[in-house]
């Protein structure tokens, strides 16, 4: 009997998921020897294969390597090597390798004009806090300001060009957004009214302010009482 594509796919998830990494290979060379072309959802197992085992560097390298498998990589690809960054928590030992890391993978994203979704941005936030997202909204984690910055910035960003948000990453945001409202009601000094920010423009010196809800619509220089 010829085994199917459908077949290898379903053999070399289970193997995967066990972190069979030397299996999920040898199914992926049987494939070709039974006359069939390795596919989209093959590479996803050899890739699922590197969570499990948490091999960032070893995934990287089937991602980019054009030799083993030339078809279109796709978000679904891109979103699990993003989702090993989280696993390993790299952001939490390392914020500035991280970043490093996180911003090269975005960049072969974006050369190979693929688009994200909501699914891969969870994971793109979840990797730069180093932590799952449930962790932080239930406090046993607390996010460096740094992450905490980056993480919003990436969030408006994909605001902006339409990306959907999962339910856990809008509640993350908001999550966030009032604990930056907290820390620059802090570090300002002065008691503003609920909901509100401030910060000091480096080029001018002065001081402005914001509400936590609608940065970009609610910036002033006038303090808000």
């Amino acid at each position: 009997v010829q085994p199917s594509s459908a077949a290898f796919t379903m053999i070399m998830g289970a193997s995967a998921d066990t972190g069979d990494l030397a299996a999920v290979e040898r199914y992926w060379q049987d494939l070709r020897k039974h006359g069939l072309e390795p596919n989209a959802a093959h590479l996803g197992c050899l890739l699922k294969a590197c969570r499990t085992l948490k091999d960032v560097g070893r995934a990287r390298m089937y991602l980019e390597d054009k030799v083993t498998w030339p078809g279109e990589r796709t978000v679904v690809h891109f979103t699990i090597v993003m989702s090993i960054y989280r696993s390993i928590g790299l952001a939490a030992h390392d914020w500035n390798e991280a970043q490093a890391h996180i911003s090269e993978l975005e960049t072969l994203m974006k050369q190979q004009q693929v688009e994200p979704d909501k699914f891969f941005l969870e994971e793109h936030v979840a990797a730069l806090l180093g932590c799952g997202l449930r962790d932080i909204l239930d406090g046993s984690r607390t996010p460096a300001a740094a992450a905490a910055k980056a993480v919003l910035g990436v969030l408006a960003c994909a605001g902006q060009r339409g990306v959907k948000k999962t339910y856990l990453t809008s509640r993350t945001e908001r999550s966030l957004q009032n604990a930056e409202v907290a820390r620059t009601q802090v570090a300002g000094g002065e008691v503003l009214p609920e909901g509100w920010a401030s910060a000091v423009d480096p080029q001018s010196g002065q001081r402005y302010y914001w509400k936590g809800i609608d940065p970009a619509g609610t910036v002033t220089w006038q303090r808000p009482v």
